[in-house]
């Protein structure tokens, strides 16, 4: 049975892994050569792609009251779409909190909070890949509140001795897998819990 990797081993190997262009596979250490599928990717091919279109005119046709809004397939695709971008957003702010704080919480929160604030995601102009206007931005006031509230949570995990590490690209070149941990908390008894 193999041992398992520390941490900092952890953090070497993520340096070692970059996106492709097309978003699809990583390199390690650049090579094009030495390609991994992204496991997101990888899922698709055993799952299939997820039909946007079908889920959406199953939307379209449904009875359900949450849904009686929704009578155009362009109505679904931007909310899908806008929820996607929020999510994303939402996502972004823990990553920079946590960046900012260190995995110990022995960062300064206030400069946490506003690296988060000042970094807001903010998608191109424009349609996405299916053709659907592009989510205009996260709505400041609402940010706001939401990282002060992560911050009081994460601080709590710190003050209780987790350790917190976001975005850990990890792989397996003999699988040909790669993909990105969001978060990878360890316990003060040295176990892990992974997110």
């Amino acid at each position: 049975m193999k041992k398992a990797p520390t941490i900092e081993h952890l953090q070497a190997e993520s340096k070692r892994l970059t996106l492709t262009e097309d978003q699809n596979h990583y390199s390690i250490d650049g090579d094009l050569g030495r390609l991994l599928r992204r496991a997101t990717t990888a899922i698709e091919d055993i799952k299939g792609k997820f039909d946007r279109a079908a889920a959406i005119a199953n939307v379209v046709r449904s009875s359900k009251p949450e849904w009686q809004n929704f009578q155009h397939p362009d109505d679904v695709a931007k909310l899908w779409a806008d929820k996607r971008e929020e999510g994303t957003g939402l996502h972004l702010i823990n990553e920079h909190y946590i960046q900012i704080m260190g995995k110990d919480g022995s960062g300064n929160r206030e400069d946490a909070i506003k690296y988060a604030l000042d970094n807001l995601h903010k998608p191109e102009a424009g349609v996405d890949e299916e053709g659907v206007r592009l989510y205009s931005g996260m709505n400041r006031e609402l940010a706001e509140d939401y990282v002060n509230n992560i911050a009081d949570f994460l601080d709590s995990l710190y003050a209780k001795g987790y350790e917190l590490y976001a975005e850990l690209k990890v792989f397996d070149e003999e699988m040909g897998v790669a993909g990105t941990i969001d978060l990878l908390i360890k316990k003060p008894n040295g176990k892990y819990m992974i997110y």
